[in-house]
């Protein structure tokens, strides 16, 4: 798997023909997050898929597909706050708040917050990570820690 998440004609080298996209490379899922278009556009173009995406990311440790990160014992998370930060800046609007606490709402369906019970009826409780949400991130060789305790 590429990691570098780039185009490889386009990755620029330093004078000793490291890739310089390999000397930039971080232990970070949003990093990598960014830099997938396809991931990046089902967040913007979808209210479920974006709340989705940040329950994931609530409560729940992730892991690299990085022999050195993996041998390091590393994992990457986030707090609600910063989930939904990096889903509110994904999408371009609002901030943390449009996103934080998104999955209590469900359990409040005749409210009409976020447009309603149907706008949420598939949005998931912090901490859950869907099946599309786990295997888009596979694509990417980011996958959720389990047994966490």
């Amino acid at each position: 798997m590429d990691r570098t998440l780039e185009d490889p004609a386009t990755v620029t080298k330093t004078s000793d023909d490291t890739p310089t996209s390999l000397i930039k490379r971080t232990h970070s899922l949003d990093f990598d997050l960014v830099q997938c278009d396809w991931i990046v556009d089902k967040i913007r173009n979808s209210d479920t898929y974006a709340q989705n995406f940040y329950a994931a990311m609530c409560n729940q440790a992730w892991w690299e597909e990085d022999a050195w990160e993996i041998l390091r014992d590393r994992v990457w998370s986030c707090s609600w706050r910063s989930a939904g930060a990096i889903v509110a800046d994904i999408r371009g609007s609002g901030d943390y708040l449009d996103w934080y606490c998104s999955g209590m709402m469900k359990s409040h369906p005749d409210d009409d917050i976020m447009g309603g019970a149907d706008s949420i009826k598939d949005y998931v409780p912090e901490g859950t990570v869907t099946d599309e949400i786990q295997w888009d991130l596979a694509q990417i060789g980011w996958h959720p820690v389990v047994d966490q305790k």
